[in-house]
């Protein structure tokens, strides 16, 4: 099946680095940097708490499943009804603990906001804290749009096998559809969204933080605003680097690629496997294209660089099997450091 979609790619009208080369996103810091008049996110956040019943905020919106904006095996993200600028993430072992805790405890706001981090990143900002207990709420910025993509079996799976709660199966069709949708919808953003990607991976990496790459669902992508968010950024002292390799292969969801295509066709018909790859190729089209905007590389010793070469969707783009063509495209685009092997 993988080889006659690649052969159909080759009967396609090529696609043309031939996307639009509009003025790209210049992007700075500058940009980001607060005026000393302005308060910073803790100081935002702490002014409303000190006006909220905080307490009883707290225990309505972590009660009500409406307000739940995603689920991880360790911890539950919640939006505040009366506060749009902020979500809680509590942890699953602690919610009932946290529960009881808020009618009877004090509570301390800890700043945690680290303002070399510019920019939203779904950052945390503070900890709510209570006395005598180390249950925790941590405070993050509220990132706009749709969890992307499928995330890996870890994230799924106990170690025993079984199914998380609240999980279901790693090739369940609803995963499917959701890998199809979001790559539809970043298909159609143009090149400039890419480049403020990039350059936000750039900036989080001055401050010292990385992308949580092995997890899809760590990108939102927002069709309002035609942009590509991140959330879950780790923080690991500068300097450090952000490997574009692992943005890529995150965004084309290599290993999931390989079990949606190898879909039998009475669950996911050649015509939507078709289209799913061509919005593949749209994809590392235009991030390629942003990266050679942007005057930024590859770094060829990437290992998830090296599998996204080895996968369907990379050689559909390349128009070949061999890896050594597809490393020779990208040199071509002078988005390829292999300097250090000569």
């Amino acid at each position: 099946m993988q080889i006659q979609l690649l052969q159909n790619i080759q009967k396609i009208t090529p696609l043309k680095q031939r996307l639009t080369t509009k003025p790209s996103f210049k992007g700075t810091d500058d940009a980001f940097i607060p005026s000393e008049k302005l308060p910073t996110d803790y100081e935002k956040f702490e002014t409303w708490a000190k006006k909220a019943n905080l307490g009883e905020t707290i225990k309505s919106t972590i009660l009500n499943q409406e307000n739940i904006l995603g689920n991880g095996f360790s911890n539950t993200v919640y939006q505040i009804p009366e506060n749009d600028e902020y979500v809680l993430r509590v942890g699953t072992s602690s919610k009932k603990e946290i529960e009881e805790l808020v009618e009877k405890s004090e509570m301390e706001i800890v700043n945690k906001e680290n303002t070399n981090l510019k920019g939203n990143y779904g950052q945390k900002i503070a900890e709510i804290k209570f006395k005598d207990s180390y249950a925790t709420i941590e405070v993050l910025k509220k990132q706009e749009g749709k969890t992307y993509g499928v995330p890996p079996t870890t994230v799924i799976y106990e170690e025993n096998g079984n199914l998380r709660a609240g999980e279901v199966a790693y090739e369940d069709i609803s995963r499917k559809e959701q890998y199809e949708k979001s790559l539809a919808s970043i298909a159609k953003y143009p090149v400039s969204s890419y480049e403020k990607l990039i350059e936000d991976v750039l900036r989080a990496q001055r401050a010292g933080f990385a992308f949580d790459f092995e997890n899809a669902n760590n990108f939102m992508y927002d069709d309002k605003t035609q942009s590509i968010n991140m959330i879950d950024l780790i923080q690991r002292g500068t300097p450090f680097k952000n490997e574009l390799g692992n943005i890529l292969w995150s965004l084309v969801c290599t290993d999931f690629a390989g079990t949606y295509f190898g879909s039998d066709e009475a669950e996911i018909s050649k015509e939507r496997k078709q289209k799913t790859l061509m919005n593949n190729l749209e994809v590392i089209e235009k991030f390629t294209l942003a990266m050679k905007n942007k005057g930024v590389k590859f770094d060829y010793m990437n290992e998830r660089l090296h599998r996204l070469v080895s996968a369907m969707p990379m050689m559909a783009w390349a128009r070949s099997f061999d890896r050594e063509v597809i490393w020779g495209k990208l040199e071509h685009l002078d988005i390829l450091d292999r300097e250090k092997l000569y």
